[in-house]
């Protein structure tokens, strides 16, 4: 599986095209990846992993605030465009190597933050959760932006026409994050997109990002109202403390 998942990404990244809209597909998370800063506070000095880096947006952004960075992923071609950047702005602190996220060879309490941004769905997520605890430190933080699995539009989205279904794709649910508080002492999280997914064809095919804005706010509403609705949004950033 591992070597399935190298390959997929490895030919993404290659690919100008699709590495761009692989890219592109962030700022449709903007705002949950907003508040998945936020709950970092301050991060000068502090070590941070990011799992699953990609082409390395997010690592080159703690780099720049003052974080030392260590960035995997699986695929080389991703870490390529990641030591490319990283020389272009002169950010010699990024680390960057190639790694399996369920077998990190780091050693204990290596971290103060572990990040992850849509990496579990291609985890075994109780190894995964594990591996996340054993490194960081105590006192530290993981962060955790996913994808979550039971909101019926994507269901039947991901059958259809995902790009994901060759990978046999696991996405996390609500259930599954709060199983794994048992590897930390506090968790809390907040889920985004419920109605908003009616924007995002809005948005794809005509860059027009306006209206993903008041409709989350529209969902916030719900969720306070209705908190059980929260397994239903597309995405959950889950905040674990060691």
């Amino acid at each position: 599986m591992a070597s399935d998942i190298r390959t997929f990404y490895d030919a993404q990244w290659a690919a100008r095209p699709r590495a761009a809209a692989a890219n592109n597909f962030l700022r449709i998370f903007d705002r949950a990846i907003r508040h998945s800063y936020s709950i970092l506070g301050d991060i000068r000095g502090k070590k941070i992993l990011e799992i699953g880096c990609g082409t390395g947006r997010q690592a080159v952004w703690f780099a720049r605030r003052g974080a030392e960075v260590t960035a995997v992923d699986i695929s080389e071609e991703a870490l390529k465009s990641l030591r490319n950047q990283a020389a272009a702005e002169n950010l010699p602190g990024i680390q960057i190597l190639q790694m399996d996220a369920e077998h990190l060879q780091f050693p204990n309490d290596s971290f103060d933050v572990v990040y992850v941004n849509s990496v579990m769905m291609h985890l075994r997520h109780a190894a995964a959760f594990r591996e996340f605890a054993r490194v960081t430190k105590r006192g530290g933080q993981v962060v955790i932006l996913e994808p979550m699995a039971d909101n019926p539009v994507l269901i039947l989205y991901r059958m259809a026409v995902s790009r994901w279904t060759p990978l046999r794709a696991t996405f996390v649910t609500t259930r599954a994050l709060d199983e794994a508080r048992a590897h930390f002492s506090t968790l809390s999280r907040r889920e985004f997109y419920f109605l908003a997914l009616l924007a995002f064809p809005l948005g794809k095919l005509f860059h027009v990002w306006t209206p993903l804005d008041w409709i989350s706010r529209i969902d916030d509403a719900i969720l306070r109202i209705l908190p059980g609705l929260g397994r239903f949004f597309w995405v959950s950033v889950a905040d674990f403390r060691k």
